[in-house]
Order: C-alpha cells, then structure tokens, then sequence
C-alpha cells in the first residue's frame, strides 16, 4: 500500500497581515499597551500608537487613564524624538489633551509649554503647518 504524504495548502483567502498596524488591546490592557508602544525601537510602532492614541484621546474616560497611565510623560519625551513624524504626531496629541482640564493641569506639572514651544521653529515646521497662518504674517 502506498502512503499519501501530507501537500502543503495554499489558503488564498488569507488576510494579509501588515506588521506595522497595532490593534488596540481592549479593557483596562488597551492604555498601558499603547504606552509600551510608544516606547518601542520600531519607528513604525510608536507612529501606528500615536495614531491610535489620538484616537483614544477624544474619549474623556480614556483620555483620564491615559493621564493616570503616564501617556503625558512618555509623549512629552517623543517630542524629541530623531523622526519628524513622531514629533508632529506627540505635539498633535498633547493639544488633544490640552483640550481638557486634567490635560490642563498635568501641562502645568510636567512643564508641557516649554517642551513644545521647543518645536516651534523653522527646522520644525511642520508642527505648526496644520494652524492657519497670522493675518499679520502676511505684510
């Protein structure tokens, strides 16, 4: 009797599975996955998190864990950081933060103001490009 080895299938259906996209965790998992995100080596983790936080942010619940999470701290260091996207994507959701009154106070006790005003420069203007321009910068 012959024996049937076992062929490889071909599944063609499959979805394909892009390693630059994270899904968010859910529950109380979702906050503290996006802060190691953003912390990761991997350029395209901590654009794909800053994303997602953005998103999370316009959220009030989420956004007050977020804060309780350390989200503030670890965005203020990306404001830092070698990639201009990154950059831009921090300062982006620190001003979604800034709308709130706890994103207020936590500007105040992690000196948010100083850190951001760090960007606005020439070398840095994309950080500022998405604002409509001063009448007076015009004359």
């Amino acid at each position: 009797a012959i024996t049937q080895m076992a062929s490889p299938r071909v599944y063609a259906n499959l979805p394909v599975y892009d390693p630059s996209k994270s899904s968010l965790a859910f529950g109380n998992r979702a906050i503290p996955k996006l802060n190691r995100e953003l912390q990761s080596v991997e350029l395209a983790v901590r654009q794909q998190a800053l994303l997602l936080l953005c998103d999370v942010l316009h959220q009030k619940e989420k956004l007050a864990a977020s804060l309780r999470e350390g989200i503030a701290s670890t965005l203020k260091s990306l404001l830092e950081d070698d990639d201009a996207v990154v950059r831009q994507r921090a300062a982006h959701a620190l001003g979604i933060i800034a709308q709130h009154t706890l994103g207020r106070q936590i500007f105040l006790e992690l000196h948010l103001i100083p850190a951001l005003a760090k960007l606005v420069s020439y070398d840095n203007w994309y950080c500022t490009s998405h604002h409509t321009p001063s009448p007076l910068s015009h004359q």
